[in-house]
């Protein structure tokens, strides 16, 4: 099981490795997103495969390990906001550099990472099916702090269809 480490800011997700690429949720993780001033939370049993980065690029200090604490929280809540397709694409990506930025990743090596993930969804790459986000939907549940919030995350769990940035 991966533990908190002492020298992050965000709650760590306790994982359970599945195999060298994959890990499950043992217990519940909640996570705080500012921009939204909503709580998300995923079930236990929610599996991921930590932020997906080229293996040939893990031995480089400024990218890491797909399993590195400064970015696991980050990661884990994109995978699952992308998923189940909880909000446009462009706003899930920006909700990750957010909480990189939270999680105390510099400012170039987050922008990096955002980039990369805008690139992905450019190259189709993490785009679920319809019962990958039906699957997904099962693990996860979102808390909005106030009645406008409330309604925009409503519209876009409804929706569950990709927007275009703006």
């Amino acid at each position: 099981m991966i533990q908190q480490p002492p020298d992050t800011l965000l709650p760590q997700p306790a994982l359970r490795m599945l195999s060298g690429d994959v890990a499950s949720l043992v217990q519940g993780f909640g996570i705080e997103i500012p921009s939204l001033t909503a709580t998300l939370s995923i079930l236990p049993g929610y599996w991921f495969d930590g932020a997906s980065k080229p293996s040939i690029l893990w031995n480089l200090p400024y990218v890491g390990t797909p399993w590195d604490s400064d970015s696991l929280p980050a990661a884990c809540t994109h995978d699952i906001l992308c998923a189940a397709r909880a909000m446009p694409r462009w706003r899930a990506d920006q909700v990750f550099h957010e909480l990189l930025l939270l999680n105390g990743v510099g400012r170039v090596r987050a922008w990096s990472f955002y980039r990369a993930v805008r690139l992905g969804d450019f190259l189709g790459i993490g785009h679920p099916t319809e019962e990958q986000v039906a699957w997904a939907r099962h693990f996860l549940s979102m808390q909005a702090k106030d009645e406008c919030c409330d309604r925009q995350m409503a519209e876009w769990f409804v929706q569950g269809k990709p927007e275009v940035a703006p």
